[in-house]
């Protein structure tokens, strides 16, 4: 019988990581849970391997094409043709066991007011050596959810508090919506997620469950390391933040107050940079979505 819940897992030139995906794929089809991978860069080949390995497998499945689409639009395809309650996203060089993700879907299910659980972040180098040094505990969060406001969700794109939570289990639709909320891109798509996340946070709380641990691979090509960190990519972060909190919150003194919230930070972090691209604002880790 499936669990209610999906893995989503985008492609990109993700050959050198088939041992991950292989592994990720297969313990969670043998738990229940459907896995579905995308391809928007026409790697038939990886596709082709992949739907060898897991031939007659129930719950997988796969889409493959060429229109070498970014990575946004591709986890937003993803998020699209999901039919379960929740989904999980696991990159390609993530991974996580099935039982983290169930452990994370129970909490959902437990906690109609949570649109998102996530877990402990253990950080490994590409060549599986562990580097404790940039664990994240969450431990901050444990009783977080108990504490969340409208606040909490605005400063979670400037905080890099919840580190790993973009890879945690989501409410398909939270309340509020009757459709899936779809990830807005910024120009250089730099930070998308980790405004999603606060977008979501607008929706609803939420939840760490402290035994669902994610493992992440830190090294030089990965995706994020290639982002800038400068004023006006915070400005564009803040104009998607703004689009956001426009289509989610009502008119009237609620959302004014998000938009000041938004507008008061994006100078202050324009202040910060203006004498050249210092590099993050102090506390700030904006490479932990």
């Amino acid at each position: 019988m499936s669990e209610p819940v999906t893995v989503l897992i985008p492609l990109y030139r993700s050959g050198r990581f088939l041992p991950i995906l292989s592994e990720t794929i297969r313990t969670h089809l043998e738990t229940g849970i459907p896995v579905t991978v995308s391809d928007r860069n026409g790697d038939a080949a990886l596709i082709g391997t992949l739907r060898d390995q897991f031939a007659g497998a129930s719950g997988f499945s796969s889409f493959v094409c060429d229109d070498d689409d970014h990575w946004v639009a591709n986890m937003n395809s993803l998020i699209a043709a999901t039919q379960t309650p929740y989904f999980r996203i696991l990159p390609h060089d993530d991974s996580a066991s099935p039982e983290s993700t169930l452990r994370m879907c129970r909490a959902l299910e437990a906690d109609p007011d949570a649109v998102l659980a996530f877990g402990p972040v253990r950080a490994w180098s590409l060549d599986g050596v562990r580097m404790p040094d940039r664990d994240q505990s969450n431990a901050d969060m444990a009783d977080g959810h108990r504490h969340w406001r409208r606040d909490t969700a605005l400063a979670l794109f400037w905080s890099g508090r919840c580190a790993g939570a973009f890879k945690g289990v989501v409410r398909r639709i939270p309340k509020g919506l009757d459709s899936p909320l779809m990830i807005r891109p910024t120009p250089s798509l730099a930070h998308s997620e980790r405004i999603w996340l606060s977008a979501l946070g607008l929706l609803g709380h939420f939840r760490l469950e402290p035994d669902a641990v994610l493992h992440k691979r830190y090294y030089d090509e990965s995706t994020h390391r290639r982002w800038k960190f400068n004023a006006a990519e915070y400005a564009d972060a803040a104009s998607v933040l703004l689009d956001y909190v426009a289509a989610l919150i009502e008119p009237g003194e609620d959302r004014q107050r998000a938009e000041r919230a938004i507008r008061n930070t994006a100078v202050a972090y324009d202040a910060w940079f203006r004498d050249g691209d210092r590099g993050p604002v102090p506390g700030f880790n904006p490479l932990r979505p």
